[in-house]
């Protein structure tokens, strides 16, 4: 079994490899034709070829923030759909692998279509909503689970949600918008909204009203 998982390894990592230096030939390859064409090409081909070396250059980048972009946009249950995302701060300790500790903060402005949608439901809404986990109505109840009081930096003294002492409860806290943070902690302590809890240390708060969704991970 060892020698398997050692043989796939190593043909990911050439697969890799090669699929690098094919980008490195590319971009060798578009530099070398800009040069032998340049003087016999005008002003308008020579931006054309400058703008085609640019984008290839670029596109591992942009692929990968396209793939991120998509990522993120996933967590938003189903069938609701983002229009944008409001705010974003995310950080992970580590080098991507199981184990490493991540933090982040998202909020999701929905579609107009998603949010109608969201506040005619009212009460019945989490039982349209998809994927795994039990929602339920604000305000949130202290569960005594420990996600809300961050360890050895608790600040509220009346036990009440606070999306300061979840980001922070294994000491890799980001440094969120106090605005951002403040207008979360209201949505969590009133009632109108639904939460569940999900993998990775995760909650997913939705605010019809609002129209937004919050989403916050400590892991």
């Amino acid at each position: 079994m060892k020698y398997r998982g050692d043989m796939q390894i190593a043909v990911i990592l050439a697969v890799l490899l090669a699929l690098v230096i094919a980008y490195l030939f590319g971009v060798g390859w578009q530099l070398r034709r800009i040069v032998e064409r340049w003087h016999g090409r005008r002003w308008g081909g020579r931006f054309v070829a400058i703008a085609g070396a640019a984008l290839f250059t670029a596109s591992p980048y942009l692929s990968y923030k396209g793939l991120e972009l998509r990522y993120v946009l996933a967590r938003v249950p189903d069938p609701l759909h983002a229009l944008w995302i409001e705010y974003r701060l995310e950080r992970s300790w580590g080098i991507g692998l199981p184990g490493d500790n991540e933090t982040g903060f998202v909020i999701y402005r929905l579609t107009g279509g998603s949010a109608d949608w969201a506040r005619r439901m009212g009460p019945r809404l989490v039982e349209g909503l998809g994927g795994s986990g039990v929602w339920q109505p604000t305000p949130v109840c202290d569960d005594q689970s420990g996600r809300w009081s961050g360890g050895s930096k608790l600040r509220n003294a009346a036990h009440r949600p606070d999306f300061r002492n979840y980001l922070s409860r294994y000491g890799f806290e980001v440094p969120v918008d106090r605005v951002r943070i403040d207008e979360a902690n209201r949505v969590v302590r009133n009632p109108g909204a639904f939460y569940r809890y999900g993998r990775g240390g995760s909650i997913t708060v939705i605010h019809p009203a609002q129209g937004k969704v919050y989403f916050a991970y400590a892991g």
